[in-house]
């Protein structure tokens, strides 16, 4: 299975929670690639996937800035006011820009 088929899958909200976990799994192991290909569509998952995908435990996130400045980015830009600064626990502070850090902080 791949990515963007797993997006597709969690964007039309069908299926059982099992076959959810087994995307949210999919995308966890891809995440820096999906951010880096897929942000605008990734971030349209309801907040639930989002955040299971980002405290996955076979999640493979290097790029901790990139994905700091995507939360912010779409946090920003969210009409609903989504609180995607929920993602933002997930990050290790130790991985992010001393800018990035100091910004999260305040």
């Amino acid at each position: 299975m791949d990515c963007k088929a797993s997006l597709k899958y969690l964007r039309n909200k069908n299926g059982t929670a099992q076959d959810k976990s087994l995307h949210e799994e999919i995308l966890a192991k891809n995440l820096d690639f999906i951010l880096q290909n897929n942000d605008d569509e990734f971030f349209k998952l309801n907040l639930a996937s989002l955040f299971n995908i980002f405290n996955h435990p076979n999640r493979k996130l290097f790029d901790h800035n990139l994905a700091y400045r995507l939360i912010i980015e779409h946090y920003e830009q969210s009409i609903n006011n989504t609180p995607f600064v929920i993602l933002l626990e997930t990050l290790d502070g130790s991985k992010l820009s001393k800018s990035n850090l100091n910004e999260a902080i305040l």
